[in-house]
């Protein structure tokens, strides 16, 4: 199965040519729900399903995130998240902006683990 015309325009930066749904669950999933309307978004739950999409939003990956998007899916799953790993999903235009403390919170939980 190939991703529908309807979502391309969530992977501008993308070649599609060789994507893989099962190789680039994540990404598709993040992606999607970043940028789809809800044509795609209908897509998106219809081939992966609830709980493909709530365990991507648990590990959300770094600086891949809308603030708002984040915030609104979690809502919606009533999902919660450590702070530091929220913050450092969100993305950042402005590198300088990064939350220095949520990284090192971060790696110093990373290490423990």
């Amino acid at each position: 199965m190939k991703l529908p015309q309807c979502v391309y325009h969530c992977f501008w930066s993308y070649d599609l040519s060789d994507f893989s749904l099962k190789k680039d669950k994540e990404l598709i999933i993040s992606q999607i729900l970043n940028y789809a309307d809800w044509q795609g978004i209908r897509w998106l739950f219809k081939v992966f399903g609830e709980r493909e999409i709530k365990q991507i939003l648990r590990h959300p990956r770094r600086g891949t995130w809308w603030p708002r998007v984040l915030n609104f899916w979690l809502t919606i799953f009533k999902l919660k998240i450590p702070r530091d790993v929220r913050a450092l999903a969100i993305r950042q235009i402005d590198p300088r902006k990064v939350d220095q403390k949520a990284l090192r919170r971060f790696f110093k939980r990373a290490g423990k683990e």
